[in-house]
Parts: structure tokens; C-alpha cells; sequence
């Protein structure tokens, strides 16, 4: 265990993350970009995309909308937070 999570929650949390800075370099944004646009902390984005932390359904929903992802990526995202035993 990671931070006091089981494996299943920090695989949970390692592809949201991973998700989530692909498409932020994808959308050529920095951290602090992204944390302008979404409202979510760059810190806490850098965490997230670490895998450190899974963040609530409302700031994914966000950052999905910060990135201008599309319903298939914003979809994705939002699954991939929904699935913990990943």
C-alpha cells in the first residue's frame, strides 16, 4: 500500500493520472495552464498526475473540461475514476 490505499486504488489513481497528462501535454498546456482553466490547484494536479491522489468526480470533470476533451476522452476519464478495482 501507497499512502494508505490498496493496489487496486493506486492503479485507479496511476491511469487517471496518466490520462490526465497525456492530454495535457497533448493540449500543450503546462501545469499551472491547466490549474487556471480547471480550478484545481497545480499542486494538487501534479499529485493527481503522479498518481499520488484520485481526485473527486467534480474536478475531473474540470479538468476534462479545461483540456476541451471531447465526449469519448471526457468519457474515458470519468470511467477510469469510476473503476477502482482496476
Amino acid at each position: 500500500m501507497r499512502n494508505g490505499k490498496t493496489a487496486a486504488d493506486q492503479n485507479a489513481s496511476s491511469l487517471i493520472g496518466l490520462l490526465i497528462r497525456t492530454h495535457r501535454v497533448h493540449a500543450n498546456m503546462s501545469l499551472r495552464q491547466l490549474s487556471a482553466a480547471s480550478g484545481v490547484a497545480a499542486g494538487s494536479l501534479s499529485q493527481i498526475e503522479r498518481g499520488y491522489y484520485t481526485p473527486h468526480i467534480s474536478s475531473i470533470k474540470a479538468i476534462a473540461h479545461a483540456l476541451k476533451l471531447g465526449k469519448m476522452a471526457r468519457a474515458s476519464l470519468i470511467e477510469a475514476a469510476n473503476r477502482p478495482e482496476l
